[in-house]
């Protein structure tokens, strides 16, 4: 158990801070959507078929949160998990600066999240190469 812990610290901690986000992201969106929304000033309907669109998304975070944390834990799982990283946070990147480029600036909230999906997207990029 103590060679567990001492090896790749810091992938680790990239990988199970990564994980927390999503996880914490997926059960505020899968639980709250309305409240959790709304404090990107964001309002939703209560109509069942966008609860359903919504949600959908955030099924798909609850299980990249726990294949993060497998790779947080097993270091044979990490490529796996950092690429995952990768297409997850930089896809929600992507996605974010599209549509500053064509919509406009989004709260500031959102803003932040961009520059978060960025960093962890990136600095996942950059481990990667360096776990062999």
């Amino acid at each position: 158990m103590e060679g567990l812990r001492m090896k790749r610290p810091l992938t680790r901690t990239l990988l199970g801070l990564s994980g927390v986000i999503l996880f914490g992201l997926a059960v505020a969106i899968l639980f709250n959507p309305v409240d959790f929304f709304a404090s990107s000033e964001i309002e939703l309907s209560q109509s069942a078929s966008l609860m359903s669109e919504i949600k959908a998304p955030a099924g798909l975070l609850l299980v990249s949160a726990l294949i993060l944390f497998a790779g947080a834990i097993n270091t044979q799982l990490m490529p796996v998990a950092l690429w995952l990283n990768i297409l997850v946070y930089g896809s929600y990147a992507v996605g974010r600066l599209i549509s500053i480029t064509l919509d406009g600036l989004p709260d500031q909230s959102l803003l932040i999240a961009t520059a978060i999906e960025l960093a962890i997207a990136l600095l996942s990029a950059w481990v990667l190469p360096r776990l062999a």
